[in-house]
Formats: structure tokens, sequence, C-alpha cells
């Protein structure tokens, strides 16, 4: 692919419940994460936009148990009814 080629990706938005990855804004280390797709907006000349959750493996339940919802186990995820 040549370097001003744009990956094939960029053809078609990813669809809500995939897992992908981009730079969190702000992060100092510019490290790409994965992220959960959310919902998805096309944009004019063929962009689109996702909203996105992100998550971490550094789980702090005795903070963030009572703000966030956290999902760390299939039991969770078959709870919510999107099963494995």
């Amino acid at each position: 692919m040549a370097p001003s080629a744009k990956p094939s990706w960029t053809s078609h938005p990813p669809r809500v419940g995939n897992i992908i990855t981009c730079l969190y804004p702000g992060d100092p280390k510019g490290r790409l994460r994965p992220v959960l797709v959310l919902e998805t907006q096309a944009g004019s000349g063929g962009s689109f936009a996702v909203r996105v959750a992100y998550g971490t493996s550094s789980l702090d339940t005795e903070t963030r148990g009572k703000i966030d919802l956290i999902i760390d186990d299939a039991a969770d995820i078959d709870e919510c009814g999107h099963g494995l």
C-alpha cells in the first residue's frame, strides 16, 4: 500500500458492538487503546464518526464500583442479555 493510500477499513464504518482501537484525547503517550463502539454516524464526503466506551484493566471497584458499569465475567454479559 502506498503511504498516501487509505487503509481498506476506511471505506466502511465499524458496527455497534465492534471493538476497535483509538487514541484517547489527552493521552500524553499517544497509545492505541481498545474501545467498544456504541454508535456510528455518517459524515460528509464518506467520513464517519463513532461514539465509544473505553475500558481499563486497572480496576478500582472501591472507588469506581458505585459510578461505573463493571462487567468482569461472562455471567455479567449474559445478565445484560448479550451472551457470548
